[in-house]
C-alpha cells in the first residue's frame, strides 16, 4: 500500500468513527458524502471511477434512509469532476 498523497496531490480529509449503525444514520440523516484520494502515478487509469461506482450503490442499500451521495471537487479539477459525473 502507498500513501495517497504525493507532490501532485493535495487533498482534504476528515475521518468520522462511529460505533454502531445507529449513531452512522443519526449522522447521515437524507444525504452522504463521498471523497477520495489517488496517488498521482495511479490518475487517469478509472481507479476512483470504478471505486466510486461500486460503493454509491452500496450506501443506499445500507441506508435506505440517505437520497443522495454528495461529492465537492475544486473548480480545477476536471478529472474529478468526471469521477461524479460518471458515477
Amino acid at each position: 500500500m502507498e500513501w495517497s498523497c504525493d507532490d501532485e496531490v493535495i487533498s482534504r480529509t476528515r475521518l468520522r468513527h462511529f460505533t454502531s449503525r445507529a449513531d452512522a444514520l443519526s449522522y447521515l440523516k437524507c444525504r452522504g458524502s463521498i471523497s477520495y484520494a489517488l496517488g498521482s502515478k495511479y490518475w487517469g487509469k478509472g481507479i476512483v471511477t470504478k471505486a466510486v461506482k461500486m460503493v454509491v450503490p452500496i450506501v443506499f442499500k445500507e441506508f435506505p434512509d440517505v437520497e443522495r451521495v454528495e461529492g465537492l471537487v475544486v473548480v480545477d479539477n476536471k478529472a474529478s469532476q468526471r469521477v461524479l459525473e460518471k458515477a
